[in-house]
């Protein structure tokens, strides 16, 4: 009886493992539903780090599962320095840990769904769920502990200093709170610009973009690779220097994301959030420069991402779908709505013949089963959506 209980351990724990993908997937879907705060921890500097840690925390527990059943004694090292992470950008432990209750939940419904799948014998039944159950209790329980552990200790690391405590009153001036501008080193009733820069050398491309404007900046780095900046000045940027913003570009390897300016500490707190916004779209989107003017309207939709893809699916029907076809439509779509309909413009900016374009509109009208001026609105939407829903969230 052992050596079938061991086996079908294994064998389970392997059939798992090859569904870990899927299985965070559900979990994503079921912590948003059960975790209304969730959204502090899907900031876009956290969710590549929390996806990486749930990933190998679930092989690890897998493999100890299908193996001698014991918890490593130390969590992988991707769930620590998320913990990490997660401490130095002012996530809360108890968001963080919720989200291995979480897991735990889910893990525990694909295992029992496998185990019924196999329709082994009862008593080897009950045995697989007895065991997977005792297990990932513990297992649970001992990655909670570690966890907040490193969390607590990173914490008080980053309390420390200089720096943290400017990162401190950042958060402070976010949040809404008075800010003395000579404790915080940058001047709070200045025009700000707010600037997310990551990628290669974000503080070196974030000098670059104040010295270019002439003006004061004020940067913190809450977690590795990604800098929060603003560039502040006495008077707001004229004709000139609002050319150079919109013109300059990063060394390369560098990113930003840029909000609109703002003028003292209500304009320090709309212009980082439009830079934070505009850094989303440009996660899914990337290119050197996103200024969340140029996308704000995807910036908006996406923050329920679910209702966008939705929204786009709808309004395009299989013109959404992959395959040349269906790219080459939308394409030539853009580019008719961009002359104002002019089938002739679009020709010639598409460097094919008039006719071409008159086809392909007529194969585009009968993939939307309506004209195409009948909903430009929703369309052109849909499918500026769609060049960023083709990148997963994050």
């Amino acid at each position: 009886m052992a050596t079938d209980n061991d086996a079908s351990l294994r064998s389970i724990s392997g059939r798992l493992e090859q569904r870990i993908d899927e299985i965070v997937d559900s979990i994503v879907t079921r912590l948003r539903e059960e975790v209304p705060d969730l959204g502090a921890a899907e900031q876009p500097e956290m969710w590549e780090a929390w996806r990486a840690s749930t990933v190998a925390t679930l092989r690890a527990g897998l493999a100890a599962l299908g193996g001698d059943s014991e918890p490593a004694p130390a969590p992988p090292e991707e769930a620590t320095e998320t913990a990490r992470l997660a401490a130095r950008a002012g996530i809360p432990l108890d968001v963080l840990l919720r989200t291995y209750r979480g897991g735990h939940a889910v893990l525990w419904e694909y295992w029992v769904d496998e185990v019924e799948d196999a329709a082994p014998p009862s008593a080897v039944r009950s045995s697989l769920l007895k065991t997977a159950s005792r297990f990932l209790f513990r297992y649970v329980d001992q990655q909670s502990v570690l966890i907040s552990q490193d969390y607590a200790q990173e914490r008080e690391r980053s309390l420390r200093g200089r720096e943290q405590e400017r990162v401190r009153l950042v958060r402070d001036l976010l949040a809404g709170g008075p800010v003395d501008s000579d404790l915080l080193g940058y001047e709070v009733a200045a025009e700000h610009v707010g600037v997310i820069a990551w990628g290669r050398g974000p503080e070196v491309a974030v000098d670059a973009l104040a010295a270019a404007l002439e003006r004061q900046v004020l940067g913190v780095s809450v977690v590795p690779g990604t800098v929060w900046a603003w560039l502040g000045g006495g008077v707001p940027l004229d004709s000139r220097a609002k050319r150079t913003l919109d013109r300059h570009r990063p060394a390369d390897g560098a990113m930003l994301a840029i909000g609109d300016p703002g003028g003292g500490a209500e304009g320090f707190r709309d212009t980082h959030r439009q830079a934070r916004l505009a850094h989303g779209v440009a996660l899914a989107r990337p290119r050197p420069v996103t200024h969340y003017d140029d996308v704000a309207l995807e910036a908006f939709a996406i923050q329920d991402w679910q209702a966008a893809r939705d929204f786009a699916d709808r309004e395009l029907g299989t013109l959404a779908g992959g395959g040349r076809q269906p790219e080459r439509l939308r394409a030539t779509l853009r580019e008719y709505f961009k002359v104002s309909q002019n089938a002739a413009a679009a020709a010639a900016r598409l460097d094919v013949h008039e006719r071409t374009v008159a086809n392909r509109l007529r194969a585009v009208e009968e993939h939307l089963g309506r004209p195409v001026n009948a909903r430009r609105a929703e369309i052109e939407t849909a499918l500026r959506l769609l060049d960023v829903l083709d990148t997963p969230p994050g």
